[in-house]
């Protein structure tokens, strides 16, 4: 979750965020099951959402640009650092997560680049990107996101990794979202991000566990808000 979206009143409990969270543990159980000791992990962009399931494969060090962000950072080892230019020797880390992460950064090739750099040799980048520029409105302004993502752009950028596994996520509400979106494209800058009644939030995030049971099972969903993925160094 964003540092805005927690500032506009945004709770954990949120459908998106919970199924977001269960998305990222299945990518990271796709990756860590290739490799069977422990890991040494990068969280770039590392959000305010509970992560704390990287840690069960391994040692995690958490950046962002933020420091509102990583003062609520509940990773252990965090700290500020620019995704274009990281503290870290070359090779150093079995996995780097980078949820929502692209879309904030002007030069995205430039931070491909780098998370290159320090992964190890085999090593996956876990990603997701907001998909679809026309999608491009308030919610994208008030975030500072610079762009939305193509499946071509994203494999664009990632170009020099292996194995680049993509699927679209947040299918079952892109109709309604997308509707919202093209709606509010000049409106004033604002978050989407909202929790709904608990009932409503009950039955969105059960249509996007079954989404995630398709991801988990290697099934790709043909449209979706997200774009999602893994890929090899």
């Amino acid at each position: 979750m964003d540092y805005k979206d927690f500032e506009s009143g945004c709770k954990y409990s949120n459908f998106w965020l919970k199924a977001k969270k269960d998305m990222t543990e299945i990518l990271i159980y796709k990756a860590a099951s290739l490799n069977k000791n422990k890991l040494k992990i990068l969280d770039i962009g590392t959000g305010i959402a509970d992560m704390e399931i990287s840690k069960k494969y391994g040692k995690v060090h958490a950046i962002d640009i933020d420091k509102n962000t990583i003062l609520l950072s509940r990773h252990d080892i965090k700290g500020m650092a620019d995704a274009c230019s990281l503290p870290y020797k070359n090779n150093s880390f079995d996995m780097v997560i980078c949820m929502d992460v692209f879309e904030h950064i002007q030069n995205d090739m430039a931070a491909s680049l780098e998370i290159h750099r320090v992964l190890k040799k085999g090593g996956f980048l876990l990603f997701s990107v907001p998909a679809f520029q026309f999608l491009f409105s308030s919610h994208d302004r008030y975030l500072d996101h610079k762009r939305r993502y193509q499946k071509f752009m994203i494999k664009d950028i990632l170009s020099i990794f292996d194995n680049i596994n993509i699927s679209y996520w947040n299918f079952c509400l892109f109709i309604p979202i997308a509707a919202v979106r093209i709606l509010k494209r000049n409106s004033q800058p604002r978050t989407d991000l909202m929790t709904p009644p608990k009932p409503v939030n009950f039955i969105l995030h059960t249509l996007l566990k079954i989404e995630n049971s398709f991801i988990r099972n290697g099934i790709k969903l043909p449209i979706g808000i997200s774009i999602v993925g893994y890929c090899r160094k």
